[in-house]
């Protein structure tokens, strides 16, 4: 199977929580419609997989840049974040998840602290 993206979930975590509900798939959103529907999870970025393929790639959570649509919010001083990415696969224009993987848990203690998640290709 061809993946053409992966996708950076960012979960806050909340109450100890700190894997995806499993219905998390069909509500994930952006920031913004996180933020509107009161979910803790969203989409920080897509990643083309031609982008991962040719060479090794870090990534910077919380940059507040725009990746495919996607805006990577900045993170909250003083909170707890678990970061997961996802294969996507498209066949026209209709979206598939493949799997959900988890990437590292990070505690923000700073005012700009970011981690690097770095993917190898396959």
């Amino acid at each position: 199977m061809h993946f053409s993206a992966y996708q950076v979930i960012v979960l806050k975590v909340v109450d100890g929580a700190e894997t995806l509900p499993d219905d998390c798939g069909s509500k994930l959103k952006d920031s913004n419609g996180a933020k509107r529907e009161n979910l803790n999870f969203y989409i920080a970025a897509e990643i083309q997989y031609n982008t991962v393929y040719q060479k090794s790639w870090g990534f910077t959570v919380g940059d507040d840049k725009t990746y495919e649509g996607y805006v990577n919010k900045a993170l909250e001083r003083g909170e707890e974040y678990v970061i997961f990415q996802r294969a996507v696969t498209r066949d026209n224009s209709v979206s598939k998840s493949i799997q959900f993987r988890f990437i590292e848990l990070m505690y923000v203690s700073t005012w700009k602290k970011h981690i690097f998640a770095q993917q190898e290709r396959d």
